[in-house]
Formats: C-alpha cells, structure tokens, sequence
C-alpha cells in the first residue's frame, strides 16, 4: 500500500509538471536537482502524514460496534441486578415463613409455662417439671431433661469449690481433671457450655494460685512478722487483685489483714 501510495504521487507530480510545462527527469537541466529534492519533501510529507493517518482508520472501531458493545454491558447489568433482586425475594419469604413457624412456637411455648406455673400451686416439684420438660422438644435444645440437669448441677459444684474451702490443692487437681472430663458434654448445651468456658481458665490456674497465696501468707506472717503491720497489709492489700476470681482466697486474705498476729491458713492445705 505504501508503495502505491509513493508511485501515485510520483504520476501525480510528473502530470502536475508537464502541464505546467517543468522540465522532467529525461530533459537534463540544472533545475531537476530541485526536482528531486521536491519529490523527497512530497513523499516525506505522504509518509509521515497520510500513511499513519490510513493506519488510524483502520484500527477505529465502528459507531455501529461501540453501540453493540454498550447494549450487551447494560444487557449484563441488568441480568446481574435482576439475579439479585430475586435473591432478596427468596429471602423475604424465607424470612417471612420463619416469622410464622416462630409465631406458632412461642403460642406453644406459652401454654406449657402457663400450664407450669399453674402447677407449682396444685403438684409437686416433679409435677412442675414435667410440666416444663414439654418445652425442650420443643425449642429442640436440650433432648436430654436429665443429663441437662446433672451437667447443670456438675457446674455449679465446680464453681463452688472456687468459694468454699477446698480442703487441699490435690484435691483442686482432681476436681479440674473431672471437669476437663465432661467439657465436650457441657459443649452440647449452649448456656451451660458458655458458662464453662467462662470456669475453665480459673479452675485451672486454681491450684497455681493456692501456692502463690501460700508464699505470699509465709512472707506475711513469718519473714515479716516484726515490721511494722501497717507496711504487711499495704503488701496484702496490693495483693488482691491477682486473686479476684477466687472468693476463698480473698476470703482468707481479708481475714490475714484483720488478724495480722494470726499464722497461714494454706499451711496444711498445699498437699
């Protein structure tokens, strides 16, 4: 193409020069030095002017396909949006029939606590829990009325220890290895589950805490029992809050800064 271009305004520019009666190539003249240099510039110009603007025409994409490519992205918005739109109307009537198998839970939900609490004034304790064990069928949680119970008295032992006297450290340690025991059947009740992840990291540093408490007392009563009490209870008062979590020990602790003439209650209790 470049080429015929090139050659066209060769035949253009010898027709050009012999109408206006030029001297051409074959007239050995002085002026076709010019000649040449002018059809250098014209071919120069062609090259730099028109061939890149050709080239141009022929990468530009067509109005017609522009249009096409707009039409088939708003084709595509509009199937997305419209996919969405009915994923939010699935979940409307989802949420709408959940709204109504719920609706009719609490109805029954409501007769078998009245019919509970109607009973607690007529039955016995038996009576009222029968009356409630109609409810775990049907809130589908709890399957099992009398494991649920003794898990749940299981539990409440456990932290009581952390507020009673615990007789003896090994006897702390026996009771976290039965706790760690039914941690997978707590698990299987989501109150009693949350309640147990909240005991565990106590009762396990419970034992590490007694032999704590146990050289801060001996520190207290023995090493300094000639300085003055005032600076002992300053030493136990900071002591507290590393105890927080265990009733018992602050129990102990309070009692050591009334009694600071008295000796370590944890003596005895560390095997």
């Amino acid at each position: 193409m470049k080429t015929l271009i090139i050659l066209f305004g060769l035949f253009l520019f010898a027709s050009c020069a012999r109408s206006q009666g030029l001297p051409v190539a074959d007239k050995k003249q002085a002026s076709s030095i010019d000649t040449l240099k002018y059809i250098y510039e014209i071919n120069k110009k062609i090259e730099e002017t028109v061939l890149p603007y050709i080239e141009s025409l022929k990468t530009a994409k067509s109005p017609a396909k522009n249009w096409q490519e707009i039409r088939t992205g708003d084709s595509t918005s509009l199937v997305e949006l419209n996919q969405q739109l009915q994923k939010q109307e699935e979940l409307r009537v989802k949420l709408q029939k959940q709204r109504t198998e719920d609706s009719t839970l609490i109805a029954k939900v409501k007769i078998t606590l009245n019919d509970a609490v109607n009973q607690t004034s007529k039955g016995s304790v038996n009576d009222v829990w029968t009356k409630l064990a109609g409810l775990y069928p049907l809130l589908n949680l709890y399957v099992n009325l009398e494991e649920y119970q003794q898990l749940s008295s299981d539990l409440a032992s456990f932290k009581a220890l952390l507020s009673s006297d615990f007789k003896s450290v090994t006897n702390v340690k026996n009771q976290l290895t039965d706790f760690t025991g039914k941690e997978s059947k707590f698990a299987t009740y989501q109150s009693l589950k949350k309640e147990a992840e909240t005991v565990k990291p106590i009762l396990s540093a419970y034992a590490d805490k007694i032999q704590l408490l146990y050289s801060d007392f001996d520190r207290y009563f023995v090493l300094w029992k000639n300085n003055p009490v005032g600076d002992r209870i300053a030493y136990l008062e900071g002591r507290l809050i590393e105890f927080r979590n265990y009733p018992y020990l602050l129990d102990l602790i309070f009692n050591a800064i009334e009694h600071p003439e008295g000796s370590n209650p944890l003596k005895n209790k560390l095997n």
